[in-house]
């Protein structure tokens, strides 16, 4: 979606056209509507939210949790609502689970809807256990706190079969890489994702020693 723009969007073989208005809203924009067009003329107006940083804060920590009740007030009034957020799939490692709980609490029918998830993509193309896994967000950005971290999720990925899942940023994927490859056991079986759905996508899996011999660093 572009902000204040217009985007091409193609499915099968219809075009449609999708008019955005976006307004500044603390460390982002809020979109304030969104119009599709055919060529047939307007097929939607959707009421879009746009789920930005200060919502995440403390989403599901003990700090107050964010009240998106006031942004759901067109839903209440009949109109199609949709969220999206800068990048993922909202409430999924991304901002918006807190306007998903408001619309529940508040009787809004919530939907859906069927796009990528690179958590699951990435599982799936791992060869590692699908049907047993867990997600864990990002490591800790201390040093010894992430070595830490990283040999609990090892122990119990080894004691229970259990899939570890986690994602980073990519300013300190060569830190966060290298700190596997010095804390994980030799015979450890390590998945590296990056890039999904895109031309220079790439999964790669093996055990930490061939990670080692490699000399992959990237």
């Amino acid at each position: 979606i572009a902000v204040n723009g217009m985007t091409e969007v193609t499915s099968g073989s219809d075009a449609f056209t999708m008019a955005t208005h976006a307004v500044p809203d603390g460390d982002g924009f809020r979109i304030t509507g969104v119009k599709i067009f055919s060529s047939n003329g307007p097929v939607a107006d959707v009421a879009v939210v746009y789920a930005g940083t200060d919502e995440k804060k403390g989403d599901h920590g003990g700090a107050a949790r964010f009240d998106a009740r006031p942004l759901l007030a067109p839903a209440l009034q009949g109109q199609d609502v949709g969220l999206i957020s800068e990048a993922g799939m909202p409430a999924v490692a991304d901002p918006g689970s807190s306007v998903v709980r408001a619309a529940h609490d508040l009787g809004i029918t919530v939907v859906p809807l069927v796009g990528p998830v690179s958590i699951l993509l990435a599982l799936a193309a791992s060869g590692l256990n699908g049907q047993n896994f867990a997600f864990v967000g990002y490591l800790p950005q201390d040093a010894a706190a992430r070595t830490q971290r990283i040999r609990e999720l090892e122990a119990l990925a080894h004691k229970t079969g259990q899939t570890q899942l986690f994602i980073e940023t990519p300013y300190r994927n060569p830190a966060v890489w290298q700190a596997l490859l010095q804390a994980l056991r030799p015979a450890t079986r390590l998945a590296v994702a990056q890039g999904l759905t895109l031309a220079d996508g790439r999964v790669q899996a093996r055990a930490v020693n061939a990670w080692r011999q490699a000399r992959t660093d990237d």
